[in-house]
Formats: C-alpha cells, structure tokens, sequence
C-alpha cells in the first residue's frame, strides 16, 4: 500500500459508496456477493473488518466503479473472503 493509499474504514467505504451514488445492494452486487448487503453494511458500521484481497477490490470498484481484473472477478474474491470468514 502506497503512502496515500485509501483504507476500507467504515468511513472510507459509506463515503465512497454514497459519491457514487450505489445503493448497499448495489455495492455487494457489483462486488459479485449475492444476498450479502448485511456484510457491506457491518463493513460500513465498523462491526466487520475488511481486509486482503476483498479489500482491494472493494476499494478499487469503489474508485473506479468497476472492478479490478488484475484482482479477479469479485465473486471469486467474495467466494476466497467468505471461505476465511464462515
């Protein structure tokens, strides 16, 4: 991460998310996680920690608007997080 890289805070993410205007179902849909608006929601409270490569492509769809090829698809990213988390 480079000095003036973006964090995933809750902060970072609601900001982001609400200048492009994105529903949170419409970030977990761009992400590739079906039926997880809960997930980007604890995310945005500060109740889950986003980290490692969804972190990354979060950040970056939330940058760029679309996601990062070089990162993955994000449900392949999504389907690595949750394989950590459940």
């Amino acid at each position: 991460m480079t000095e003036n890289a973006l964090r995933a805070t809750p902060e970072t993410i609601r900001t982001l998310r609400a200048r492009r205007g994105w529903t949170v179902d419409e970030l977990a849909r761009r992400l590739g996680m079906q039926d997880a608006e809960s997930i980007v929601s604890d995310w945005e409270e500060g109740r889950r920690r986003v980290e490692g490569p969804i972190a990354d492509l979060l950040l970056s769809t939330l940058r760029n608007g679309t996601e990062d090829p070089a990162l993955g698809s994000g449900g392949e990213a999504a389907h690595r997080f949750y394989a950590r988390t459940v």
